[in-house]
């Protein structure tokens, strides 16, 4: 008979101490889910039973990965917005340059030298999005023919440097 009485009290002690001890895991639940998704920082560990612990640590590794990534994003959006303002730059005075011409053969030399660095502001617009899609893809960047780059580059300036008597 006492063992029977006891039983229901020892089952209410041992829910409120599971209770009590999970009670910070709730807590890192609840930080969790408030939290916005890109947000800096990581989860708090303190009062972290020791089992849980690692689990904790290894999400605040992801988070620093993830955070990690975001910033290479934010780096190539604007390289890649200043990789194509150049040559887009090039093209506008180009075209200003066209506007200008005054012979049919002005006009056919300039308009040859327009779609010239069209074609090459494309290729520049196409490396870039395949890039991109490479590094969503792996989740490492390529590599990329520096040559290439420069060589393009010198060429979609080539002509307003040689107008102007620049070298």
């Amino acid at each position: 008979l006492p063992v029977v009485l006891l039983l229901p009290v020892l089952a209410i002690v041992i829910a409120l101490v599971i209770r009590t001890l999970l009670q910070p895991v709730r807590e890192v639940a609840a930080e969790v889910s408030r939290r916005p998704p890109l947000a800096p920082g990581e989860l708090q560990s303190g009062r972290l039973p020791s089992e849980i612990l690692p689990l904790v640590e290894e999400i605040n590794r992801l988070l620093e990965r993830q955070a990690a990534a975001v910033e290479r994003e934010r780096g190539f959006i604007a390289d890649a917005a200043h990789a194509l303002r150049t040559p887009l730059t090039a093209l506008q005075l180009q075209v200003d340059v066209l506007n200008d011409a005054t012979t049919t053969e002005q006009r056919s030399v300039r308009l040859a030298e327009l779609r010239a660095g069209i074609r090459r502001t494309s290729r520049l617009a196409a490396q870039l999005l395949s890039f991109a899609r490479q590094s969503i893809d792996h989740g490492r960047g390529a590599t990329s023919d520096l040559a290439s780059a420069c060589s393009s580059a010198l060429a979609s300036v080539e002509p307003l440097c040689r107008e102007k008597g620049l070298t």
